[in-house]
């Protein structure tokens, strides 16, 4: 794990925190409070979602740039023997 990720997961960990205890130590029903949390939840799973989606998609571009590259170094060293 890179430590870009590691940054934006600690950051939504740590928002999620803080949202939470922000809710529960509101004065508020408890249904409303249990509805903030299931939101806040809501929130933070998009979110983590949304860093593993642009990961896998980093990586994946990562992946044709490294191909790319090995069928260039194939191709000279080929053009070399030949």
């Amino acid at each position: 794990m890179n430590d870009s990720l590691k940054t934006t997961l600690a950051f939504l960990g740590g928002a999620a925190i803080g949202a939470a205890l922000g809710i529960l130590l509101a004065p508020q029903k408890g249904k409303d409070t249990r509805k903030k949390i299931l939101s806040k939840a809501q929130e933070l799973a998009d979110g983590v979602t949304d860093a593993a989606k642009e990961k896998y998609n980093e990586l994946l571009q990562k992946k044709d740039e490294l191909l790319a590259q090995a069928e260039e170094e194939v191709a000279a060293v080929a053009k070399r023997k030949s």
